[in-house]
């Protein structure tokens, strides 16, 4: 995962760190926040998970960082020595 951050004062995106990934061959993208729309209700446990971390992290640094815009790809996870 590459970081980009900007600590420039002169620019009006002082301040902010964007993490982003590689593109993946998958083209399925599951989007959990957005900020040009209210996100729709999800019966899939990893939205309301998402949700609850992204509210954690906002509460628990008393403001100072906020997630916002959530992607993700799904991915097959497998124990060690599963096939």
């Amino acid at each position: 995962m590459g970081e980009i951050e900007n600590d420039s004062a002169s620019t009006p995106d002082s301040g902010f760190t964007w993490p982003m990934e590689e593109r993946h061959a998958n083209s399925r993208v599951d989007r959990f926040s957005g900020t040009l729309q209210y996100t729709s209700v999800h019966s899939e446990i990893s939205h309301p998970t998402t949700y609850a971390f992204a509210h954690f992290v906002l509460e628990s640094t008393q403001h100072q960082i906020m997630f916002v815009d959530l992607q993700g790809t799904p991915i097959l996870l497998r124990h060690a020595g599963e096939r």
